[in-house]
Formats: C-alpha cells, sequence, structure tokens
C-alpha cells in the first residue's frame, strides 16, 4: 500500500502553535501575558493523517472542506508544502476553517484555542464533497475515514465513501467518532479508542478477560477492531 492511492476524508484542521514567555500577570484578568516569539503551523486532523500518508510513499488525497479564510489559505499552504494536493478540498464560504491554537510559555501549555462549526455541513458543501469523494475513489486502492465529529462526515458522505468501497473492492479503514459509531459496517479496521467503545457499547470493558471484545466486533459489523489504549497500547481483534 505505500505506493498505492490512498484516499483521506474527514475533517481537516489547521494546528497553530504560539510560543513565547509569561512574565506577568494582566491587569485585565487573574491570566498570564504571553509574549509570542514563534508561531508555526501545521496540519491537524485528517490533513495530517493524509501528511503521513503520504510520507510513506503511497499517492494521497484528501477530501474534505475548508472556510473561505485566511486559515484556509494557511492549510492549503501547509498541503503544498507536504506535496499534498487540495483539488479535492471544498471550500464552504460561511463555514471556518477548523483551527487548534495552542499557547505555550516557556515550554508549558498556558491555553487551547479551538475555532470550529461542528454542525453538519449545507447541503451545497455536501453535494461538492460527494462529487470530490466520487473523482477521489474512482480508482483508489484504500480509504481513510478520519472523523473528529467537525461536521464534514454527513450520514450521506459516509454512506457513499463505504458503497464506493464495496464496490471497488478496497479496504475501508475508519478513526470514528461516537456520533456515527454504528455507521461503518463492513469496514475493515475500525480504531476506536478505549473510552469511545465502552460508550457505545455500553459497559466497561475488562481487558483481563478481551473475549468480549469479539461481540462488539459482532455489533459494529466490521472485520477487524484496533482499540486503542493510550499509554497501554492497544488490543486489534
Amino acid at each position: 500500500m505505500a505506493t498505492g492511492r490512498v484516499v483521506v476524508v474527514g475533517d481537516a484542521m489547521l494546528d497553530i502553535y504560539l510560543a513565547g514567555d509569561a512574565e506577568r500577570i494582566s491587569p485585565e484578568a487573574p491570566v498570564p501575558v504571553v509574549t509570542v516569539h514563534t508561531r508555526r503551523s501545521a496540519l491537524g486532523g485528517a490533513a495530517n493523517v493524509a501528511a503521513n500518508v503520504s510520507a510513506i510513499g503511497a499517492e494521497c488525497r484528501l477530501v474534505a472542506v475548508i472556510g473561505d479564510d485566511a486559515r484556509g489559505d494557511s492549510l492549503r499552504a501547509e498541503l503544498a508544502q507536504n506535496r499534498l494536493a487540495d483539488r479535492h478540498i471544498v471550500v464552504a464560504a460561511a463555514r471556518p476553517t477548523t483551527s487548534k491554537t495552542r499557547v505555550t510559555a516557556r515550554g508549558q501549555q498556558v491555553v487551547r484555542i479551538d475555532e470550529e462549526v461542528e454542525d453538519l455541513i449545507a447541503p451545497r458543501a455536501e453535494n461538492q464533497l460527494l462529487g470530490q469523494l466520487d473523482a477521489a475513489m474512482a480508482d483508489a486502492d484504500a480509504v481513510l475515514i478520519e472523523d473528529y465529529n467537525k461536521g464534514t462526515l454527513t450520514p450521506g458522505v459516509i454512506e457513499r465513501a463505504m458503497t464506493l468501497a464495496k464496490k471497488r473492492g478496497i479496504p475501508v479503514i475508519v478513526d470514528p467518532k461516537f456520533k456515527h459509531f454504528f455507521a461503518y459496517r463492513g469496514a475493515t479496521l475500525f480504531k476506536p479508542n478505549r473510552r469511545e467503545l465502552e460508550q457505545a457499547m455500553g459497559a466497561t470493558l475488562d481487558l483481563a478477560h478481551p473475549d468480549a471484545l469479539p461481540t462488539s466486533l459482532d455489533k459494529l459489523g466490521v472485520d477487524n477492531l484496533l482499540l486503542t489504549l493510550g499509554a497501554e497500547g492497544m488490543v486489534l481483534v
């Protein structure tokens, strides 16, 4: 797959990092005043996944929505720096580009600022995205669905991605969020974290007795389950 054609569809984000020093407290509120010395941007969310796929040698096609704003321009610039095309990106004028700004002072994160809209994309943007998804998947070898619950993955987009993948007989890898947890029947690999799976199954997982995981597999209707456990590692079923 390192030389194949891989589609990544989902919520693209821009990560912004502001770093500096905090020498005093603001007179306006009991918060530190951070004097910024450096600023950098990076791809986040589905865009970061696309960059990683490209880095291992695959031809990656990112299908996503951004806003008609400065952050959207920055995201496109980051795509170009990572040698990723933006031809399957849809611009939604009434929607901001999702961004997360992390402010650090002397290496310590002070605050994170999220600028985003979590509502589902508007019907016009959805129709444009479906067209881009059709084009991107026409000769794809695999599809990665990256759901961060930021509105890109409507039920219609998910259904189209799953249907196209089934027709082509290609693997589907899903990084889900709870909202659409049961929308991926037939996926090749489903990668939730422990909290998400427990929430969906309505029960606490006892990893000392992992025999319960195949039951989750059956309920989800997926071929394989990769459960991520943070510092504890992961479990593949």
